[in-house]
Protein backbone atom coordinates (compact mmCIF):
# COMPACT_ATOMS: atom_id res chain seq x y z
CA UNK A 1 0.00 0.00 0.00
CA UNK A 2 2.60 2.78 1.06
CA UNK A 3 5.81 2.81 -1.25
CA UNK A 4 9.35 2.36 0.71
CA UNK A 5 10.78 6.06 0.84
CA UNK A 6 14.74 6.12 1.09
CA UNK A 7 15.42 8.19 4.32
CA UNK A 8 19.47 9.27 4.99
CA UNK A 9 20.36 10.04 8.63
CA UNK A 10 22.89 12.53 9.58
CA UNK A 11 25.35 11.25 11.65
CA UNK A 12 29.24 12.29 12.45
CA UNK A 13 30.60 9.80 9.96
CA UNK A 14 28.32 10.66 7.03
CA UNK A 15 31.14 12.48 5.77
CA UNK A 16 29.10 15.59 4.56
CA UNK A 17 27.03 18.48 5.96
CA UNK A 18 23.71 18.18 5.94
CA UNK A 19 21.77 20.29 3.60
CA UNK A 20 21.28 24.04 5.66
CA UNK A 21 17.19 25.32 6.01
CA UNK A 22 16.42 27.94 3.59
CA UNK A 23 16.85 31.67 5.16
CA UNK A 24 13.51 32.80 6.54
CA UNK A 25 12.72 35.69 4.53
CA UNK A 26 13.39 39.29 6.01
CA UNK A 27 11.60 41.82 6.96
CA UNK A 28 9.18 42.29 9.90
CA UNK A 29 5.99 40.10 11.39
CA UNK A 30 2.47 41.69 12.68
CA UNK A 31 -0.30 39.87 14.01
CA UNK A 32 -3.78 39.32 12.21
CA UNK A 33 -6.42 41.25 14.51
CA UNK A 34 -8.56 38.30 13.62
CA UNK A 35 -7.09 34.58 13.81
CA UNK A 36 -4.20 36.15 16.10
CA UNK A 37 -1.28 34.69 13.33
CA UNK A 38 2.07 36.26 13.24
CA UNK A 39 2.50 37.10 8.99
CA UNK A 40 4.99 38.80 7.57
CA UNK A 41 3.81 42.39 6.69
CA UNK A 42 5.97 41.91 2.80
CA UNK A 43 3.00 39.49 2.14
CA UNK A 44 0.32 40.07 3.87
CA UNK A 45 -3.16 41.09 3.10
CA UNK A 46 -3.27 45.07 4.16
CA UNK A 47 -6.19 47.17 5.29
CA UNK A 48 -4.97 50.91 6.35
CA UNK A 49 -6.99 53.04 8.09
CA UNK A 50 -6.19 56.15 8.92
CA UNK A 51 -1.87 55.94 9.99
CA UNK A 52 -2.42 52.57 11.11
CA UNK A 53 -2.04 49.44 8.68
CA UNK A 54 -3.47 45.98 9.69
CA UNK A 55 -1.94 43.10 8.20
CA UNK A 56 -3.85 40.00 7.53
CA UNK A 57 -2.71 36.25 7.16
CA UNK A 58 -5.45 35.69 4.16
CA UNK A 59 -8.15 37.41 2.56
CA UNK A 60 -10.50 35.63 4.41
CA UNK A 61 -9.44 37.47 8.06
CA UNK A 62 -9.42 40.58 5.88
CA UNK A 63 -13.02 40.41 4.86
CA UNK A 64 -13.80 38.93 8.39
CA UNK A 65 -12.12 42.02 9.49
CA UNK A 66 -14.38 44.05 7.46
CA UNK A 67 -17.64 42.42 7.70
CA UNK A 68 -17.36 43.04 11.97
CA UNK A 69 -16.12 46.58 11.63
CA UNK A 70 -19.01 47.38 9.18
CA UNK A 71 -21.53 46.18 12.47
CA UNK A 72 -19.35 48.20 15.10
CA UNK A 73 -19.71 51.63 12.97
CA UNK A 74 -23.79 51.12 12.53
Amino acid sequence: MFSSSRMHVWTSRSGSHPPQPASPQGGKTARDPICGMFVSTELSHRLTRGTETLHFCSRECLEHYQKDAAHVAS
